[in-house]
């Protein structure tokens, strides 16, 4: 009887350090603490997925390379905001504009781990080069920043952008509002802060330079 027993948990110990070896030893057990930005449940999608899915604009590793031919035009449209923010940093000259670049850029490249931890599916086999997923996060956060600063400039002068691809067409503005609060549609909000902080300290220090 006891050796039948003995027998027996040795057979179990060595199942269990079989299976433990197959196990990835980065197997998370539990879900992070950082973790924000999450995929709407499948049984609401199952219902009516068009209503988690952006219709104009991605946001954030979700959608990015959606094969919706729908989105691919705002992909150009944040390449435009990118430059057009760039030059309010620190100028018009193309090596002002890459400095603003550089300096955007190193900032995301450095948080990039703390970023990737808030989304709660694992969504980054697409970025096997962390530099896409650097630009991702730029041109994102940055196509934000300047559609906020047209609005509130529009607000003022509303003349000034009335031949801007999104700004001039009331259609898209409202488009792109319901795209920016849906789910699946997010950027961390510390990023953003940290860039948008970035940039004002970077007009206060060319104003204490001029």
């Amino acid at each position: 009887m006891g050796e039948n027993e003995s027998n027996s948990s040795n057979h179990i110990e060595k199942t269990c350090k079989h299976i433990s070896i197959e196990i990835p030893e980065d197997l998370e057990t539990t879900f992070r603490p950082e973790e924000c930005i999450y995929k709407a449940p499948a049984a609401l999608c199952d219902s009516n997925r068009a209503c988690y899915t952006p219709r104009v604009i991605s946001i954030g590793p979700f959608h990015h390379d959606s094969e919706s031919e729908k989105l691919r035009p705002m992909e150009i449209q944040k390449q435009r905001y990118l430059k057009e923010f760039c030059k309010r940093l620190r100028g018009k000259t193309k090596e002002q504009v890459q400095e603003s670049l550089n300096v955007l850029s190193s900032t995301i490249e450095v948080e990039k781990d703390k970023i990737k931890h808030c989304y709660a599916d694992d969504t980054f086999v697409e970025f096997s080069k962390d530099d896409k997923f650097v630009k991702m996060i730029l041109f994102d956060a940055v196509f934000i920043f300047e559609l906020f600063l047209k609005n509130e400039e529009d607000r003022r002068d509303n003349k000034r952008y009335q031949d801007d691809f999104i700004i001039g067409k009331p259609w898209l503005r409202a488009a792109i509002q319901r795209d920016l609060i849906l789910l699946e549609n997010q950027l961390p909000f510390f990023i953003l802060e940290k860039l948008y902080s970035l940039d004002i300290s970077i007009k206060e220090e060319d104003m204490d330079a001029s």
